[in-house]
């Protein structure tokens, strides 16, 4: 599935720079392809400061989550992206305006989905997602740090569940003083809690936890295919999750 039509997007990224992303419609089977040559592959990432990166010779490019979960979230698989910096716009911290600019560019064609036969699990440090098979993709998420306490939250995702329930979720994490540019330019105020940051004022219940659903959406977009499973996640990061999307793709072989 791809966009009918072009748009861009304009931003800010981490260190405070400008940015612009030209979107493109891609042909069927040609995946989300970054600056003509970074294919957003599981073969491609990294995590490094608390984000996913593709990198692949000399080309990279970081923050590319929300992007992808947006991508994921709406359905899109093909996509020629365009973009003038290595790393992503910020935007609010979330994968709403991705969401919302593909929807408005008109989402066209199908690609089919890949069914999970078998239970996948993986582990970390206090943390762990478990897939079983489903004829639907479902995430159920629990937190539980420090700073943010008990959080659970639970979806079908759909285009009309994911821009309603996890598009809008913002990020949280350990503060950097190499924000403060960044910090700056957000529409809305910041709290510190035992050094993480936070919105101010959350825009629903268990708002972290559902940007985690986000980011485990945008990790999954990886796998190359809309992904059928019923996905159980505790704490999970972007390490645990690209080690999901090795294994599922050890599956699909």
């Amino acid at each position: 599935m791809t966009i009918r039509k072009k748009f861009t997007i304009c931003g800010w990224t981490r260190p405070g720079l400008p940015v612009r992303m030209e979107f493109s419609p891609a042909p069927a089977g040609t995946g989300i392809v970054l600056n003509s040559e970074l294919r957003a592959d599981i073969r491609h990432a990294r995590v490094k400061n608390h984000t996913t990166v593709l990198i692949r010779n000399r080309c990279r490019v970081s923050l590319v989550e929300h992007l992808l979960a947006a991508c994921a979230g709406m359905g899109i698989t093909d996509l020629q992206l365009t973009i003038d910096r290595d790393e992503l716009p910020f935007n609010d911290g979330s994968s709403l305006l991705f969401a919302r600019q593909l929807k408005n560019a008109g989402i066209t064609g199908r690609t089919e989905p890949f069914y999970l036969a078998t239970p996948v699990a993986v582990a970390g440090t206090r943390s762990l997602i478990i897939a079983l098979p489903a004829p639907h993709l479902k995430i159920s998420c629990l937190i539980d740090y420090p700073q943010t306490g008990p959080q659970f939250f639970s979806t079908v995702i759909t285009p009309e569940r994911f821009l309603r329930e996890i598009a809008p979720a913002r990020t949280f994490g350990p503060a950097d003083p190499a924000l403060k540019p960044l910090l700056d330019r957000l529409p809305f105020r910041v709290k510190m809690v035992d050094g993480w940051l936070f919105p101010a004022e959350p825009r629903f219940r268990a708002e972290p936890c559902r940007h985690k659903i986000l980011d485990l959406l945008g990790d999954l977009a990886l796998f190359g295919r809309p992904l059928r499973a019923e996905l159980f996640a505790y704490n999970p990061g972007h390490r645990l999750n690209l080690k999901l999307v090795r294994q599922l793709r050890k599956e699909a072989v």
